[in-house]
């Protein structure tokens, strides 16, 4: 069944390389055949669809491969370009903030329009847009330290601002330096939030801070938000330590009763 399946795909791809032999410059899909736009990914047919020698495209991306807008390398290479969900997901740039660098000259799209002038998807050359991204991504570090109290979750948090000029934030504190910060954690945990305000959060970070350092011991029932975090670019850094010690360290502190130790200890230990 596979080789039939594979020979099938073969003796299509060949029947379309015969036809470029006579129409070089491509055709459109023919009817009843749909597949994905291989810059933007949007479904084509025979309505919105063309293919020739770079392969399948919509009508938008051809106009604009057309126009050069869109250079060679696009299709024949990769890693040569970026699309907006790759800018999304890889670098942890929210839509708003892409648009905003856009404005602003730091971020240079390659812009494919629809046929009435409006927008219908960027294009990141790699070449043009790699030093920008690879500096952004190593200045808005987010970095979160969690574990076991009194394991030297603080300690490390003024290290990295002492060091390397990080933004410590205790979270634990009842004020805040940054009272919109604050606010902005306090929605997280709103009544049927479900999360969806961490991406707010996060944002206000990226946009107001470079690098950043949380120093929150979650209780073990905060796990999902803290994968939530994980998903939205947040590095975890998670702090163990021998018990006793750190017991003795607690108390020494005295700023928490060592009930409140105790407990956090069982539920790590429940929920390890």
């Amino acid at each position: 069944r596979l080789a039939r399946i594979s020979g099938q795909i073969h003796g299509e791809e060949n029947v379309r390389k015969r036809r470029l032999e006579k129409e070089p410059k491509g055709f459109a899909i023919p009817e009843g055949e749909a597949y994905s736009c291989q810059i933007c990914s949007i479904g084509i047919n025979s309505s919105n669809g063309w293919y020739d020698k770079h392969g399948f495209k919509c009508l938008d991306c051809q106009r604009a491969a057309d126009k050069g807008i869109l250079p060679s390398e696009v299709f024949e290479d990769e890693n040569s370009s970026y699309s907006e969900w790759h800018i999304q997901s890889e670098y942890h740039i929210h839509p708003i903030t892409i648009k905003k660098l856009i404005r602003q000259g730091k971020l240079k799209p390659r812009i494919v329009t629809h046929s009435n002038g409006k927008i219908a998807t960027y294009v990141f050359m790699a070449s043009e847009n790699n030093d920008f991204l690879e500096a952004y991504k190593l200045k808005h570090k987010i970095i979160l330290l969690c574990g076991i109290p009194a394991s030297g979750k603080s300690s490390f948090g003024k290290y990295l601002q002492d060091k390397y000029s990080y933004t410590y934030v205790p979270m634990e504190d009842k004020v805040w330096t940054d009272k919109t910060m604050q606010s902005l954690w306090n929605e997280v945990f709103a009544p049927k939030s479900q999360y969806n305000k961490v991406e707010k959060f996060l944002r206000y970070l990226h946009e107001a801070y470079e690098n950043i350092v949380l120093d929150w011991g979650f209780p073990m029932t905060q796990i999902q938000l803290v994968q939530t975090l994980k998903r939205n670019g947040c590095e975890i850094i998670w702090f163990s330590c021998n018990v006793e010690i750190a017991r003795k360290r607690f108390i020494k502190r005295g700023k928490d009763s060592v009930t409140y130790f105790d407990s956090q200890i069982k539920s790590i230990e429940e929920n390890t």
